[in-house]
């Protein structure tokens, strides 16, 4: 093989490896929450694989201790640990990164699994994830009475109910966060079931959008339950600055290409080789 060739080939393995460590680097998983844990309490649990926390769990919230996770044909991930189970209860956690709803364009996702496992108290039930900061609730998301879907800021009663959430199914919700120094913040929903297809990038439409002005700062996940009897059910917390963050983009069809690609190409140098 020709020095050009060479060089031909090493530049493709260059352009190649420089696409993937750009699809790769995009990623910045803020916290993660799996439930990996033993007992039957979330209160004061830490470490278990999560991370991007400054505390621990404070709150009455149920675990499984079971080792099982929720899971679901739409969930992108493969889950680990047990899950949170719950009866009028509520738990919160602080997070090392904030997000300051004064500040112009400061952007977040969250993501994670949800179940209801029975109907109870219908109309009356709440199962949600919510932002938490010093001046209280900030955004919900998740089951707000009804059966339906709900995200919304958490302020003057604001509510938008969406959809049916089916009982013993399991959803992969998706919320992004945008914030705006003198316009509207915003806010945005999706909710994936079993059959869904959770698209790779993000969508252009969602499910629930929301905008309100506040300059309060988003600084503690909090899982609340009410009136669910038991039947209440969350896994897999994602917080990050993209979509690709909290629903993988195809990083790993990246590196999987790289690899072909540098197989093919170092098959191809072996053979001019034993020509030459």
């Amino acid at each position: 093989m020709t020095s050009k060739g060479h060089r031909f080939v090493l530049a493709s393995l260059a352009v190649a490896l420089s696409f993937a460590n750009a699809d790769i680097s995009e990623a910045e998983v803020l916290a993660y929450e799996g439930f990996n844990y033993t007992g039957t309490s979330l209160d004061g649990q830490s470490g278990g694989g999560s991370y991007g926390f400054s505390d621990a769990w404070s709150g009455d919230v149920g675990l499984s201790n079971d080792g099982v996770s929720l899971d679901s044909d739409a969930f992108p991930f493969d889950p680990v640990g047990s899950r949170t189970t719950a009866k009028n209860s509520n738990a919160a956690r602080s997070l090392s990164t904030t997000l300051d709803f004064s500040a112009e364009g400061e952007v977040m996702y969250l993501s994670a699994l949800m179940r209801k496992n029975s109907t109870n108290n219908p109309g009356t039930e709440y199962l949600e994830l919510q932002g938490f900061g010093t001046g209280g609730t900030i955004f919900k998301m998740g089951l707000s009475s009804g059966e339906q879907f709900n995200a919304a800021f958490a302020f003057e009663g604001r509510n938008n109910l969406v959809g049916t959430v089916v009982e013993d199914t399991t959803y992969f919700l998706v919320l992004k966060l945008v914030s705006h120094e003198t316009a509207d913040d915003e806010l945005y929903f999706e909710a994936y079931g079993p059959n869904d297809t959770v698209p790779t990038t993000e969508p252009t439409s969602w499910l629930v959008s929301d905008s309100y002005a506040t300059d309060l700062e988003f600084s503690d996940l909090r899982i609340y339950f009410a009136n669910i009897d038991d039947n209440g059910e969350f896994d897999e917390l994602r917080v990050g600055r993209t979509w690709g963050d909290v629903v993988p983009e195809p990083s790993s069809l990246a590196i999987l290409f790289v690899g072909a690609l540098a197989a093919s190409l170092l098959v191809t140098m072996g053979r001019f080789r034993c020509k030459n």
